[in-house]
């Protein structure tokens, strides 16, 4: 009865240990993803915009393609082929596609800046 007693306890202990390690190795990777976060609010925060060169050339060919989709519905009468076909899609793609894919658009292989405080 005691052998059982016994390795019962080395069981419980072992498995509390792994239980303990697991516990401890999902802390550190939320604990990470959280300093990360912070660190990332901190540099915006600290005046840089999050938008780059790429945004902005992606919402500048949006509005470009609103302006033409804008020039090809005024042209003809109003059940011309411009007006009724091809505005439209200019109109779509520039509203509901590029503008928003401008905002959205992160580049993923920026890195922040490093604050060195000289």
């Amino acid at each position: 009865m005691a052998a059982i007693k016994s390795f019962c306890l080395d069981i419980f202990v072992d498995n509390q240990y792994d239980f303990l390690y697991i516990c401890r190795c999902l802390l550190k990777g939320a604990m990470a993803k959280v300093r990360e976060k912070s660190a990332r609010k901190a540099r915006f925060a600290a005046g840089s915009l999050p938008f780059t060169r790429k945004n902005y050339i992606i919402f500048g060919i949006g509005i470009l393609m609103i302006i033409i989709g804008y020039f090809f519905l005024a042209q003809g009468p109003a059940d011309s082929f411009l007006s009724l076909s091809v505005a439209p899609v200019f109109l779509v793609v520039g509203y509901c596609i590029l503008i928003p894919l401008s905002i959205l658009y992160r580049d993923r292989g920026r890195e922040p800046e490093a604050n060195t405080g000289d």
